[in-house]
């Protein structure tokens, strides 16, 4: 079932209006040739929640990959690497959670893969943290006429809601397992897609 999210709530960090009409785009590889080619990885560890592989280039994107994650970092982490190898990427980020295995597996194989910790530092003075500041760079691509391709996606981009720190008023995006409890699955896609914009 279809979580249904209203169109501007007033907490709602990334509106459903622009998810949807980021659904109704199409975006051509051809119109966004002249833009790096990045890669974005949730490697959910082995459980209910999907590992995820996306990869924008501008103002398109595409997943990849979902499935099940094995605990093989070295079968993660070849499939990583032939899509790297395929669409000639330009970068690949790894959420930090799952991801220094696969990190340290892409080393030997001398890749230049980057962590990416989600509740790190941000120079963003309008955001509290890494994650935040990812999303507001998802939402301002959004609002500049990106599209999404898939409607989990766009679903897990619209669910978290913000709130403002009191003690320097950035803002705070919703926790994931909050997230997770409303959507019934954990927004792998979302985040996948997100860490694109790292």
């Amino acid at each position: 079932v279809r979580g249904i999210f209203p169109d501007a709530s007033e907490l709602q960090f990334i509106s459903t209006g622009l998810t949807d009409e980021a659904m109704k785009r199409v975006v051509t590889a051809a119109q966004v040739a002249h833009a790096p080619v990045i890669i974005g990885v949730d490697p959910a560890y082995s459980g209910v929640d999907d590992a995820v592989i996306y990869l924008r280039q501008g103002l398109h994107s595409k997943v990849l990959w979902t499935g099940n994650k094995t605990t093989d970092d070295l079968i993660m982490a070849k499939r990583i690497a032939e899509f790297e190898d395929q669409y000639q990427a330009d970068a690949v980020f790894i959420d930090y959670g799952y991801g220094t295995g696969l990190k340290s597996v892409g080393d030997n194989w001398g890749r230049n893969w980057t962590l990416i910790m989600f509740g790190s530092g941000t120079a963003d003075p309008e955001m509290g943290n890494k994650r935040g500041e990812m999303y507001k760079s998802a939402r301002d691509a959004l609002k500049l006429g990106a599209q999404l391709d898939s409607q989990d996606l766009a679903d897990e981009l619209s669910a978290p809601e913000y709130k403002v720190r009191l003690k320097d008023s950035r803002k705070i995006l919703q926790d994931k397992d909050e997230v997770k409890e409303l959507l019934g699955r954990s927004p792998n896609n979302a985040d996948a897609y997100v860490l694109t914009y790292a």
